[in-house]
């Protein structure tokens, strides 16, 4: 539920090439495909149609079923449009693809650890977690970063850890290219953040309700091959 419509949906990275050494994918983007099905109301009450036909979910229909429900993967902006017309709305989004170039874009070609170094058969997925418990899930993934580890005099290559947040769109959020309503991404940064960047050797990470107090705790690891 990326935008907290009470619908699962898919997300996913994609990158152009990838190497299976290094585990880093080039020129990656995140997706999202979003469930379509019937949308929920502004009001706590259920409306339907003259045709007696569910067109928006009250409260108290969030689990109601959706037998036609879809996902679109097609990249094509007029697929993705028909396909909205066949749901009855033109005002849900079937597919966002967010170059990862653009939530960092200090990093150049930022490279997303899509597995552990050397170990193809241990993925590391995309992990939505609601660390600040605004009811939308934001994201933990690890990149590589040139300037990530302390050196002797300069800073070496590394891996570390990045969460990114789910927020209203807005100026400079990413994702958000020519919408003035709905989610996207930024990075999170500033005061209190400080401790991810002195994580330089990062293998993936988890989100974890460590003292169960609700707000989710991020716990990065290293691999070792021996």
């Amino acid at each position: 539920m990326i935008d907290r419509d009470g619908t699962m949906d898919i997300i996913f990275p994609t990158c152009s090439r990838h190497s299976s050494s290094t585990g880093l994918g080039h020129d990656c983007s995140i997706n999202i495909a979003y469930n379509q099905q019937i949308p929920t109301c502004s009001s706590e009450s259920s409306i339907f149609g003259s045709d007696g036909k569910l067109t928006c979910r009250g409260h108290g229909d969030m689990c109601r079923s959706d037998p036609d429900y879809a996902f679109d993967f097609a990249s094509s902006e007029v697929s993705s449009f028909l396909m909205l017309l066949l749901r009855g709305s033109t005002d849900i989004q079937s597919l966002l693809s967010i170059p990862l170039s653009s939530i960092l874009p200090t990093s150049g070609d930022p490279q997303l650890l899509l597995h552990v170094p050397g170990e193809p058969n241990i993925p590391l997925p995309l992990r939505p977690g609601d660390f600040n418990v605004d009811g939308f899930p934001d994201l933990l993934l690890t990149i590589h970063n040139s300037t990530a580890a302390p050196g002797v005099i300069t800073r070496k290559a590394g891996h570390q850890v990045r969460v990114l947040e789910n927020v209203p769109c807005g100026n400079g959020v990413a994702g958000c290219e020519g919408r003035k309503s709905g989610r996207g991404f930024k990075v999170g940064g500033g005061s209190g953040w400080e401790v991810l960047d002195d994580i330089w050797d990062a293998s993936g990470a988890s989100w974890l309700d460590v003292d169960d107090d609700v707000p989710l705790t991020v716990s990065g690891w290293e691999y070792a091959d021996n």
